[in-house]
């Protein structure tokens, strides 16, 4: 079965009635429905019916299966197009023995209204693609009214997905075009642009979702827009956003820098670390502070949002890397890099030097490289009262398994408002997230010294839209 799909509404210009004495042989309006029902009530009439414009986009996709949608209003309105729509796919089916056509009628519907129509079209095409869910469908923009053009066109982009490789390259569902004469008594075929308002209202809709940091979706809806910047950028921002590293070096490399953005200031800082971590080497790994910087930045952009969940759950993966950075920093333990491995040497030591002092902690010897053994661990290696010190005492105290009495309510303590989203489906209110925002300022100040990545992203992108 094919493969390709064409939709295409049909109107008073998609047949030429000769030896009339029409101008340009083409049917008077207020004739038309009932000139073409004589016509197909007397098949000897089709020697003198001669198809328009149709015909190109048949021999672009010859092995199509198409679907003409012809209209027939209640009442009869002298302009519908249900005999027109019988005579075509007679008639194609005749000079195309291998196509495959179906004439559907919107019955009873105003032909001038999308409130009506565009249900129906949602309806049809639906049908349509459970029938061939892998289709590449074609909407070629014909005939019909000016409503039934907006709303097959508005449904289509609906209904089916246009996607793009992560550089931006096309592999998309479906294409529209557009059958124009031409001078030499032709048709040209010419793909549909979106209008200006359209790529603005577009563009309008990208802006909110980058406000609230939803790179993954603004991308999908800029691939509707011929941008290839911006499709490049909300990729490089979505994996980023996901802490995908290594797809972000294999992706968005020098290589494969858009032009527009290769001396872009913004651009450089996001991707020269030492533009934006310059004091933060000396605690830990590079590749350890940008996650750290990473997923600060992810909780005070997510707060700024409103969303206080996701704000807690990005503090808390920022609060076990920091601690796994700092450890890996400042031991022997790859408890950041390999965890596994890391862990078994941080056990062993813990196990051979502070193994009284866990045990009066925990009540019980260390079994793994737990995040509360970490901190402990993580302690040992720093002078009481010293900035790294300190921070990670402060981490400490807002976890409930240590159990101190302080400002945190043992239910509110970081580990249970995580354990709380995560298994029991619980949300975060803004007074929980304000028992930490003094905490989540201070982590911010040290591992954003300049620009936030993400704010910086979102400059870039609306300087590209």
């Amino acid at each position: 079965m094919s493969k390709d799909i064409i939709l295409a509404n049909i109107g008073n210009r998609n047949i030429k009635y000769l030896n009339q004495g029409y101008h340009n042989d083409e049917i008077p309006k207020d004739v038309f429905l009932s000139k073409t029902k004589f016509i197909w009530e007397h098949p000897e009439e089709l020697e003198n019916v001669h198809l328009s414009i149709l015909p190109a986009i048949i021999e672009k996709y010859p092995q199509a299966i198409v679907y003409l949608f012809s209209t027939l209003q209640v009442p009869e309105f002298s302009q519908d197009t249900y005999y027109e729509g019988l005579i075509i796919q007679k008639m194609l089916v005749e000079q195309f023995p291998s196509l495959k056509v179906e004439s559907i009628a919107i019955k009873g519907l105003r032909a001038n209204s999308e409130d009506d129509l565009i249900p129906w079209y949602r309806g049809a095409l639906n049908t349509i693609i459970k029938s061939v869910p892998d289709a590449f469908y074609i909407m070629y923009d014909t005939g019909g009214t000016p409503q039934q053009k907006n709303a097959l066109k508005a449904v289509v982009e609906f209904c089916l997905k246009k996607n793009a490789s992560e550089t931006g390259t096309d592999d998309q569902q479906y294409k529209l075009y557009q059958g124009n004469d031409d001078q030499a008594g032709g048709t040209k075929i010419e793909e549909i642009k979106r209008t200006a308002t359209e790529r603005l209202n577009q563009l309008t809709n990208i802006k909110l979702l980058i406000q609230h940091n939803n790179y993954a979706a603004a991308r999908q809806l800029a691939l509707g827009i011929d941008n290839k910047t911006l499709v490049y950028i909300l990729g490089y921002a979505s994996h980023r956003w996901e802490n995908m590293w290594n797809e972000v070096s294999r992706l968005y490399s020098a290589n494969n820098l858009p032009r527009l953005i290769k001396t872009s200031e913004e651009w450089n800082s996001l991707t020269d670390e030492k533009n934006y971590l310059p004091e933060i080497y000396q605690s830990m790994s590079l590749s350890a502070a940008r996650d750290c910087n990473n997923l600060i930045s992810k909780t005070y952009n997510q707060q700024s949002a409103g969303n206080f969940s996701g704000a807690i759950l990005a503090f808390h993966q920022f609060a076990e890397t920091y601690i796994a950075g700092v450890i890996e920093a400042n031991s022997d333990h790859q408890v950041y890099s390999n965890n596994r491995a890391g862990g078994i040497t941080l056990i062993r030591e813990i196990e051979n030097d502070f193994l009284s002092d866990f045990i009066s902690q925990f009540e019980r010897p260390p079994s793994n490289a737990s995040f509360p053994a970490q901190i402990f661990f993580a302690l040992t290696l720093f002078e009481k009262g010293s900035l790294e010190w300190n921070l990670i005492n402060e981490i400490k105290e807002a976890l409930s398994i240590f159990k101190i009495k302080n400002q945190y309510p043992q239910n509110k303590k970081l580990d249970s408002l995580r354990n709380s989203i995560a298994h029991d489906g619980q949300g975060v209110t803004e007074s929980d997230y304000q028992l930490y925002a003094d905490l989540i300022k201070k982590m911010y100040a040290r591992f954003i010294p300049g620009d936030d990545p993400f704010k910086t992203i979102n400059r870039l992108i609306e300087s590209v839209m």
